[in-house]
């Protein structure tokens, strides 16, 4: 939307961001081990971006967009169907009436294009187009149904209102409206990364799988980890002793028998996708097989010792293409040229939209214009 509707929208944006930032600093319980199992920044970073995704995208600055649709599909409906009500000389309905004045339906209809039509454009030929090319599977409409859950439980947490409270303040007229809401967002984001991935060259794929792709190999460690109770030099002291014993002839199992009372032991596999502490990562990597770290390694959660194990066949490039192309399309996010809203006008582009109303392409031609400016 444009002008004072875009401002809105901005300043609704940056309230919702208040809330997500409460939201992340009131979870750290799913990060306190993330250096102890498979992937768990990305693990841990996927998640909270799931489940606050639609507070990003929720808001009262968003949601008119859908409120602006319903309005322009009732009047629509009410100038194409004839209703019982006065008109004038020329032919036209009176929608409303001020003292001697009249309002037009086709006056309110005009003025909802000016203001809405893009948000109207967005939904009806975004919905019409998605729907063409992708299903959404019995599971994928799970995965819709717990985010609309997933939000109306946080909503009663940090506002401590109901279901049907987070419908009516957000502009929706019922859950199904909200449904298709999610529904429709889904398909863009759908739309958005097998697009990213199609940017991705196979040459792409192939320098990265030679220069980060290794053999996976699974590892034991043992952490000593700093508390609030146990300071750094606690935690070392006692990550020193446990490794002394193990040097000593104590064997790694026994060592953790020995130590449960002290010690956190984990056991996790390491690829090319975990996403650990580089002091922890780069050193497991460099160790031979079936030995124990020579020395402490230290991240921001405490000491380690690290036990690695026996190193596993390495992944053909094929096997894996797609899942590299993943990765390297999502450094594109961060890339000017492949924004979210320049994908979906790419999108709207390639499914031949051709807009017969003048003041209707009037407006979109505005609003790709300010995309185009924003991100220059």
């Amino acid at each position: 939307m444009e002008n004072k509707k875009a401002k809105k929208t901005v300043k609704a944006k940056k309230e919702v961001k208040k809330e997500v930032k409460k939201i992340v600093k009131e979870e750290p319980k799913k990060v306190v081990k993330k250096e102890t199992k498979e992937e768990p920044k990305k693990e841990v970073k996927k998640e909270v971006k799931e489940k606050t995704s639609i507070f990003k995208k929720i808001n009262k600055g968003i949601v008119i967009s859908v409120v602006c649709g319903l309005l322009l599909g009732s009047l629509a409906t009410y100038i194409i169907i004839p209703k019982r009500v006065a008109k004038l000389k020329s032919g036209e309905e009176v929608a409303i009436k001020v003292g001697k004045y009249n309002i037009t339906a086709d006056d309110v209809y005009n003025d909802l294009k000016e203001k809405y039509a893009t948000s109207a454009i967005f939904d009806l030929v975004d919905k019409t187009y998605l729907e063409s090319i992708y299903d959404i599977t019995e599971e994928d409409e799970k995965n819709i149904k717990s985010n609309a859950d997933y939000y109306y439980s946080q909503y009663e947490q940090y506002y401590s209102k109901s279901k049907e409270d987070f419908l009516k303040e957000n502009g929706f007229y019922s859950e199904e409206k909200f449904i298709e809401y999610l529904r429709l967002d889904y398909l863009r984001s759908r739309y958005y990364t097998d697009y990213l991935k199609k940017q991705i060259k196979d040459s792409e794929v192939s320098s990265y799988y030679k220069d980060n792709v290794f053999a996976p190999f699974d590892v034991e460690h043992i952490l000593v980890k700093i508390t609030s109770t146990v300071t750094d030099e606690q935690a070392k002291e006692k990550a020193q002793a446990i490794l002394d014993d193990i040097k000593n002839g104590l064997s790694f199992n026994d060592a953790k028998t020995k130590y449960k009372s002290d010690i956190i032991a984990e056991s996790f596999e390491i690829n090319y996708r975990s996403s650990l502490e580089s002091s922890f990562f780069n050193s497991a990597l460099e160790m031979e097989a079936n030995t124990t770290s020579t020395s402490l390694v230290k991240t921001s959660y405490g000491y380690h010792i690290i036990y690695k194990k026996d190193v596993k066949e390495m992944p053909k490039e094929e096997d894996i293409k797609d899942d590299i192309k993943t990765l390297l399309s999502e450094k594109l996010q961060s890339n000017s040229d492949y924004s979210y809203e320049k994908v979906l006008i790419e999108m709207r582009n390639e499914a031949n939209m051709d807009i017969q109303d003048d003041l209707i392409k009037s407006e979109y031609k505005k609003y790709t214009k300010s995309v185009k400016n924003s991100e220059e």
